[in-house]
């Protein structure tokens, strides 16, 4: 019984390592971002990761496109549907 107990334990330990493995390059992109942001907090203080993450951020990466594209933007002020 207790052979049986670890064979299985062995199996779930095994099938949890390549499961973590897997996690790891799914999330690698979020992970490092977060890592490097943390890095650039830490020697440059809130300034320098509001630098590193303002060109990484999406929303911030629209709104520029946004505010570049006058029509567009006349367009959302006066709430009339996207074109």
């Amino acid at each position: 019984m207790a052979d049986e107990a670890k064979a299985e334990l062995d199996a779930l330990e095994a099938k949890l390592k390549s499961n973590l493995e897997n996690d790891f390059k799914r999330y690698e992109p979020i992970i490092r971002f977060a890592v490097e942001s943390n890095i650039v907090e830490y020697y440059y203080y809130n300034r320098g990761r509001g630098l590193y993450n303002v060109p990484r951020n999406n929303m911030i990466k629209e709104a520029i496109k946004l505010l570049q594209n006058p029509d567009r933007y006349r367009r959302v002020l006066n709430g009339e549907p996207a074109a």
